[in-house]
């Protein structure tokens, strides 16, 4: 089901309309039960940090989920039953993934390989499809006869109470021929139209052998999730300290969002001291640059860490003069 999460982040909604200006109108709280197939998702924003939106998705079989009344309960006990609870950090600004951590395992996921995924949605231009286009109930008219058919419309139902007579904005894109599952699909997300939300109350996706879709079954706000917030990662040496001329050079892999660090040297009285570097590249690996008369000979270790954030940090050891390794 993560796939639809990382569908319902991404789509561009038309020149002047986008998925990020829905998200944007999201409260803390908000959520939507979606099912697709026999797999239900629990969609939830979990709250803001300037243009940082987290969203949590929890996973379980749809047989598991028609004993649930009470999804605030449920959650709070820790989902039972769920097979997948994963928690999102998306920055609208920029329009990218920066963090996944999955709940049930204990771990950070890979984020660099989705938002490859990212960047190809948001080049997608979407369209409003005007009422004359849209799905509508029964078989066309015959050659010749006016069309009086009613619009197709899907449910909706919001804290567990069915929406009567629903209006919705519908709009589509047509994914272009890859390797992925969109390969030549039509997406089309159906939006509440006179009742702002900020997920999409039916999302299709339509090919040549029929289509998928996944549906709102109920929607609400002010759920409570029993986790305070993502995890953040530390940063990580993925080298041994290197000499060359007059320099020493330390890769070190960090995370996207962080942007000022620290480095400091332990000396022989124990004692933590600041050490000047440098950038040599900067990406997420990044080499750092430490001019060999600022670092101490008798140096013990070093440690880099978030700016304010000490506790977010990575080590060396140092075992022999000029030879450190990660700890």
């Amino acid at each position: 089901m993560v796939f639809w999460l990382l569908l319902l982040l991404c789509l561009p909604l038309g020149n002047a309309h986008s998925l990020k200006d829905h998200l944007k109108i999201g409260k803390k709280g908000d959520y939507a039960l979606f099912q697709q197939g026999k797999l239900l998702s629990l969609l939830h924003i979990r709250g803001w940090e300037q243009d940082i939106v987290t969203i949590e998705e929890i996973t379980l079989p749809l047989y598991e989920g028609k004993k649930i009344q009470d999804w605030q309960g449920w959650i709070q006990k820790g989902a039972p039953g769920s097979t997948s609870w994963v928690v999102f950090a998306v920055d609208l600004e920029h329009e990218k993934l920066i963090e996944a951590f999955s709940h049930t395992k204990g771990a950070f996921l890979q984020v660099s390989s989705v938002n490859t995924f990212f960047t190809k949605l948001l080049s997608l231009p979407l369209r409003e499809i005007p009422q004359e286009e849209r799905r509508k109930i029964g078989p066309p008219p015959l050659g010749g006869e006016p069309d009086r058919r009613s619009l197709w419309k899907p449910p909706m139902t919001v804290q567990g109470n069915p929406v009567p007579s629903p209006t919705f904005a519908v709009y589509s894109c047509s994914w272009p021929k890859d390797a992925t599952p969109l390969s030549e699909k039509t997406i089309a997300l159906y939006f509440g139209k006179n009742r702002p939300f900020p997920f999409p109350f039916w999302v299709e996706v339509r090919g040549e052998h029929g289509a998928v879709y996944a549906k709102i079954l109920t929607a609400g706000s002010n759920l409570q999730a029993p986790f305070l917030r993502i995890p953040r990662q530390c940063p990580r040496f993925i080298s041994a300290l290197q000499e060359r001329g007059n320099y020493y050079f330390l890769a070190v892999l960090c995370p996207s969002y962080d942007q000022e660090y620290c480095l400091e040297y332990l000396d022989q009285n124990g004692t933590w001291r600041p050490l000047a570097f440098r950038w040599e590249k900067e990406t997420e690996k990044r080499v750092l640059r430490i001019e060999k008369s600022a670092l101490d000979s008798h140096a013990q270790a070093l440690r880099f860490s978030v700016k304010d954030h000490p506790e977010r940090s990575c080590h060396l050891l140092r075992k022999k003069k000029q030879e450190m390794n990660s700890l």
